[in-house]
């Protein structure tokens, strides 16, 4: 077999215009004001010979199909990858810009993100991979019934030269990016920013982040802990109530906390959440021993009609290498359905799965059936998306045609 071969690269996208709207929150008065950290977009490249996939990550809360369609004609120009092997996902920022206000940018921004993975393109060298995965409990909550999971799995996967030096490390968690409020007016990457330089300052390698299952999944931030601490009652996206005497409008309860109105965050909270999450990332990283891969990289891509009535098809995909797999899908993906589809791709062999949502397109909430009888606000924006709810038993089939059996890593 051909040599196994990584390249990772870094470009900033931090708009060069203020005055744009920052997305993620309708409740906001105001446009962007200014930068409290830099916006990246970051990319790896893995090759065996002819097979290769790309995986880019932008601090955007999302991007449309079309903007994803340009950048991989470019990328499919200047480098050996075909257009269905380059992916590319957000990690749901609420502080950042849209690609649909083009006046943030003084060039168009799939120009900028497509010259990054040429550029990973240009740095790939031989390498060895490892996989595993760690945890973090505390620091996310389920937002739409706060007795039910999450998942606390931080998966790790770390790429090394041929000496054996780090030269990369890529990691998934699910956790929704609104540590910061719609009272911020600051563009930021949020908590992910943090965990990355975290990474990056620890082990001298590049770091690129993908966010996992976190449609109804929301930070616990130390005022959520000090209001739990004071015994505050909370309403969740479902409307259900915990802690307290009911719905406030009726009961008067105004010290009810709403946990869709995210407010008051402050830039200390971002600190602490990515501390921890890029610690554990560090942690996990630090022991795994590298190794070559048994397989080469494959990659596919489908598309699904997502309605009930009518056809308008959008896209999932999975990428893999040895026995690590990548499922993404276009856009946000409840926890739910990211531990289910982790227990399904075990069955094949797959070790360490991941998921990745926001990713090739953004549809709004992917929910499930079950969630369809429940309500609650991301079943209200999967019905203004016209999803059907049986989208996600849909991309399963779809995707489970053409998901190889993994070929067996060593296990460290």
């Amino acid at each position: 077999m051909d040599a196994f071969e990584a390249g990772f690269s870094s470009i900033e996208i931090t708009p060069d215009n203020m005055g744009f709207p920052l997305y993620g929150y309708s409740r906001r008065k105001e446009n962007s004001q200014g930068v409290h950290d830099p916006l990246l977009a970051k990319t790896m490249v893995l090759r065996t010979g002819q097979a290769a996939w790309s995986l880019t990550v932008l601090d955007l809360v999302g991007i449309n199909a079309a903007t994803v369609t340009e950048i991989r004609q470019i990328v499919a120009k200047n480098t050996g990858l075909q257009t269905q092997a380059v992916m590319v996902a957000c990690i749901h920022t609420h502080s950042g810009p849209s690609v649909g206000d083009p006046g943030n940018w003084d060039r168009p921004v799939a120009e900028i993100i497509a010259e990054g993975i040429i550029a990973a393109w240009g740095k790939l060298q031989p390498a060895t991979i490892g996989t595993s995965a760690g945890f973090l409990y505390g620091y996310h909550v389920n937002r739409r019934w706060m007795e039910r999971p999450v998942d606390p799995s931080v998966n790790v996967v770390r790429f090394d030269d041929l000496a054996g030096n780090p030269l990369g490390v890529a990691a998934n968690f699910g956790l929704h990016p609104v540590v910061m409020g719609y009272d911020n007016y600051q563009i930021s990457a949020d908590y992910v920013g943090v965990a990355r330089r975290v990474v990056e300052q620890t082990m001298g390698c590049a770091c690129l982040f993908a966010n996992g299952a976190a449609a109804d999944v929301n930070p616990i931030t130390q005022n959520v802990r000090k209001q739990l601490a004071e015994h505050r009652s909370f309403v969740t996206m479902t409307g259900a109530y915990y802690f307290g005497r009911g719905n406030p409008r009726s009961t008067g309860d105004i010290d009810t906390i709403v946990l869709s109105d995210r407010i008051g965050g402050t830039f200390a909270e971002v600190e602490e959440i990515g501390q921890a999450v890029g610690s554990q990332i560090v942690y996990v990283a630090n022991a795994i021993q590298t190794q070559d891969p048994p397989s080469a990289p494959w990659s596919f891509d489908v598309f699904v009609n997502h309605l009930d009535e009518g056809e308008e098809t959008i896209e999932t995909f999975a990428l893999g290498i040895g026995d690590f797999i990548l499922v993404g899908e276009p856009g946000e993906m409840y926890v739910e359905t990211g531990l289910d589809l982790k227990a399904k791709v075990r069955k094949y062999g797959y070790r360490f799965p991941w998921v990745v949502s926001y990713a090739n397109d953004y549809q709004y909430y992917l929910s499930p059936e079950a969630a369809f009888a429940e309500g609650g606000y991301e079943v209200e924006m999967s019905k203004k998306a016209k999803h059907s709810p049986h989208i996600q038993s849909r991309f399963w089939e779809a995707l489970r045609q053409g998901i190889p059996p993994a070929v067996a890593m060593e296990i460290i």
